[in-house]
């Protein structure tokens, strides 16, 4: 098994030792890829993950591979939890089997093979299909987490299970202990740091999503390369939106492999989300507009009808699909710039 995992750190470096114990334990070597800023933790994190690759890309190293690779450095956001998408330009070319997405203040079980459990969903895992009747899951038992439509959370219809299926082209584990919320909701709860603890835990299984989309968060997935040309993650600052690049990725994601006929997976492996400290209403400003947009956003692509028989042809049908229903979002010149971005990113790929 041939893996990547990368980090995007911008606050702790304490998981980093967590993890190299992790594989170390079970005899994994994936190469790590760490995408960060200043540069100012790098010697804590070299000596903690010193038995394997590490490569860092900070704000030079990325300007450098730009200028190598004749990118335009605009197509990734700089300074925002964006950024980790620089890596997918690195690793595309270099045919892993598996990446992994993991954040900086997750935590694996130290007696589970994390790495393991990942790659088992992706390739051979053999899972019931979950599906919602009014076309979502919400992957927590009783919260719902970042993503979930609000629309829904009223009336959020039945979900069922029905018939199984084997691997998956994407696969989102869980993160236990503090669950990935919207910021007004970590406030609801009573939270001004977004640090609610959920006590219970929320894993019930795994299972493959039917007919239906879940809120996707990038802190503990693992992919197929082959998705990286309809993976691009951005949510767009320039318009006051941020903190859903993972969330609308998601969606995009999810509308492709069902055309393709491929699987998505939520359940194993766990890992324990101990957040960081934020601050819940600079958070609230980020995502209201991406809260907005989402209400819309996965409607339009139920009406979306895809054309292509890859991931890149596929998320350029998609984008052109956007165009055509941009109207309908409250904002449309946003629509146009993602876009624009889109086209860009599957242009950059290609070319690697």
């Amino acid at each position: 098994m041939k893996s990547c995992v990368v980090f995007c750190t911008i606050r702790s470096t304490k998981a980093f030792g967590e993890y190299a114990k992790n594989f170390n334990r079970f005899s994994h070597t994936p190469d790590v890829i760490v995408v960060d800023e200043d540069g100012s933790t790098r010697s804590l994190i070299k000596q903690q993950l010193k038995d394997f690759s590490v490569e860092f890309y900070g704000k030079c190293e990325r300007a450098k591979w730009f200028r190598i690779h004749k990118v335009d450095p605009l197509i990734v956001p700089p300074k925002t939890t964006d950024v980790i998408g620089f890596s997918l330009l690195v690793a595309y070319p270099r045919r892993y089997d598996m990446i992994v997405f993991v954040d900086d203040d997750t935590y694996p079980l130290p007696d589970k093979d994390f790495l393991w459990e990942h790659y088992k969903s992706l390739s051979s895992r053999r899972m019931p299909v979950k599906h919602g009747s009014d076309g979502w899951v919400n992957p927590h038992p009783y919260l719902y987490l970042r993503g979930f439509p609000y629309t829904l959370r009223v009336n959020h219809g039945f979900e069922s299970k029905g018939g199984s299926k084997s691997g998956s082209i994407l696969n989102m584990g869980v993160a236990d202990y503090v669950p990935d919320l919207n910021a007004m909701d970590y406030l609801q709860y009573g939270s001004l740091t977004g640090q609610y603890v959920d006590e219970n835990t929320a894993y019930s299984g795994s299972y493959i999503l039917g007919n239906s989309f879940m809120p996707l968060s990038r802190m503990n997935i693992a992919f197929n390369p082959k998705i990286i040309p309809a993976f691009y993650q951005l949510t767009g600052s320039e318009f006051g939106i941020g903190r859903y690049g993972d969330v609308f990725s998601g969606l995009f994601i999810m509308k492709i492999a069902k055309h393709l006929g491929h699987n998505v997976s939520f359940g194993l492996p766990i890992c324990v989300h101990r957040k960081e400290p934020r601050d819940v209403f600079r958070d609230m400003r980020c995502e209201l507009e991406a809260i907005k947009l989402n209400e819309t956003l996965w409607r339009v692509l139920d009406k979306v009808k895809l054309k292509g028989n890859s991931y890149a042809s596929c998320y350029l049908s998609l984008a052109e699909d956007l165009l055509k229903f941009k109207s309908e979002f409250h904002l449309p010149l946003y629509i146009t710039y993602l876009v624009q971005k889109m086209r860009g990113w599957v242009q950059s790929v290609s070319c690697l």
